[in-house]
């Protein structure tokens, strides 16, 4: 697995230690470059997630920051750059940075970051923890080497929370993990990209994404009807990060 910067890893950020610095310290403190936003692209490799639909996820995203539109997004911004990251996450122990924090404040960096993308190989093919991702990539953001105006987890998913966190031996639902992160990041945004359609899926994942999910300064939730379907995932995901970045 992947560290977060200086050597966290998931097990120390969770550690009774790591948890009260979290808690007393500003979540953007510790940033440096500034940047428009700081982005946090959240994506699902639970084993829910075939092989053909985890394909058409990775180009689309790379197809996405290869988009000249999405490119303009990123450089009209005030400052003109994002810093983004992307987390690969499954069951309640199993997340990663796929791709580490970069700067995109040009259109060669965005080609780049479209390449990694390309490239990327999945990590994970497990439970669905949707609570626990968000609290890793919460920790993500806190440990980002940017100073953000605005700063934003965008995941995706195509199922609910079915792995909760474990605290002494109770389990943690979703939305009690989503109100702590939220109390604790008041100014950090999550959005969601509910990916339709998986056979064991009997909810109405949009508005379980709407109702358990999503939570922050002008959050919002966008359905995928077929994402197994390449062009009409890109194109949620594109008009979902267009929003995202021009605030």
């Amino acid at each position: 697995m992947h560290s977060l910067p200086g050597a966290l890893t998931r097990r120390a950020a969770l550690s009774g230690v790591a948890a009260s610095a979290l808690a007393s310290s500003p979540v953007f403190g510790k940033a440096r470059r500034p940047v428009d936003v700081n982005l946090v692209l959240a994506l699902d490799v639970s084993d829910s997630v075939k092989e053909d639909g985890w394909q058409v996820q990775r180009r689309g995203y790379a197809t996405a920051f290869s988009n000249p539109e999405i490119q303009d997004a990123i450089l009209q911004g005030s400052i003109g750059c994002i810093g983004v990251v992307v987390v690969q996450w499954s069951s309640r122990i199993n997340q990663t940075q796929a791709v580490p924090w970069m700067v995109i404040d040009s259109r060669e960096m965005a080609g780049i970051f479209s390449m990694k993308l390309a490239g990327m190989k999945r990590f994970f093919q497990e439970n669905t923890a949707v609570g626990a991702a968000i609290e890793y990539c919460a920790e993500v953001l806190h440990f980002s080497p940017y100073e953000a105006m605005r700063s934003v987890i965008d995941i995706s998913g195509d199922g609910f929370d079915n792995d909760p966190p474990d605290r002494n031996g109770n389990r943690v639902p979703l939305g009690m993990v989503r109100n702590e992160v939220a109390m604790r990041y008041p100014r950090l945004t999550v959005n969601g990209l509910a990916l339709l359609g998986a056979p064991d899926v009997k909810v109405d994942l949009l508005e379980y994404f709407e109702n358990q999910v999503i939570f922050g300064p002008d959050s919002f939730a966008i359905a995928v009807e077929d994402p197994g379907n390449a062009k009409r995932f890109t194109e949620g995901l594109e008009k979902k990060l267009f929003k995202e970045l021009v605030g």
